[in-house]
């Protein structure tokens, strides 16, 4: 694989910003500081931070592990590209040096993939707080139970399997987990590994439109039809207490074009990590 270049965020128009499709990092523009960074990234309603569309859609990760472990290939149930993960030898991580910010301050990293029968997925996040701490956030499904230090936790994930699933974290609430009162600024890096069919990653400026919140080792039981449904009849109700504003006009959980398709057979789950604290 060709050696990869750092990030560098690209407004598209549509109030999304995407960190795919880059120029050469000696081109490359840059914010003047990372409040600026931050500021730009508060900006948009959401940031695209991996999808499959592009000649290089992975030109700002980092992939390390066996070469035919990861590939491209097309979902019919999504009716999309999406990357299949086949090792647990995998890993993903961005930014590629190891050492730059991402510099992504929006409350909310969701993540959309299905995972097998016997497979496991495990993710880990770099924050930065507000007294510029940084912060080791892991997230996996073969953790059983949750741990947690001054600088680090783990905490356990289940999903059910063989089905996609939008999987929302709140930032600001896993932050707090490693250190009462801290307050997340931003994502600085994130590995990702396992074995799982992958199709987007993203940040949402706000909570997604759903009031089904699932605490992280309960995996849901409501299809995203039956949510969006419940939708309609609530008008909207966004996630309370999850932080950002929501707006009770629209009716689908997502920005349009990050939702998956209505009639598939899908899940939402936001990580509820109170009973974490």
């Amino acid at each position: 694989m060709p050696p990869l270049h750092a990030p560098f965020p690209r407004a598209n128009g549509t109030g999304e910003t995407t960190l795919t499709g880059l120029r050469p990092a000696s081109t490359r523009a840059q914010p003047a500081d990372a409040d600026s960074s931050l500021h730009y990234f508060q900006n948009c309603t959401h940031v695209e931070v991996l999808g499959t569309q592009g000649a290089q859609p992975l030109a700002s990760w980092k992939v390390t592990g066996p070469s035919k472990a990861l590939q491209k290939v097309f979902d019919r149930s999504c009716k999309s590209y999406v990357f299949a993960l086949g090792s647990t030898g995998l890993k993903l991580q961005t930014p590629v040096d190891g050492r730059s910010s991402l510099g992504l301050a929006h409350p909310f990293l969701v993540i959309q993939a299905l995972v097998g029968d016997g497979q496991h997925v495990t993710l880990e996040l770099l924050l930065t707080d507000s007294k510029a701490a940084r912060r080791r956030v892991i997230l996996s499904t073969v953790f059983s139970e949750a741990k947690a230090t001054a600088l680090h936790c783990q905490v356990p994930l289940s999903i059910i399997p063989n089905k996609w699933t939008t999987l929302v974290l709140p930032m600001a609430r896993l932050a707090s987990l490693t250190s009462r009162g801290a307050v997340f600024k931003c994502l600085d890096a994130m590995t990702l590994s396992g074995s799982c069919s992958l199709r987007r990653i993203f940040t949402l400026r706000d909570p997604p439109h759903t009031s089904l919140v699932y605490p992280a080792t309960q995996a849901p039981q409501h299809t995203l039809q039956q949510q969006q449904q419940q939708q309609q009849q609530q008008h909207a109700t966004p996630v309370g207490g999850m932080g950002g504003a929501g707006r009770s006009d629209e009716v689908l959980p997502l920005p349009k074009g990050m939702e998956l398709p209505v009639e598939l057979d899908a899940h939402m789950q936001v990580v509820d990590t109170a009973s974490l604290a």
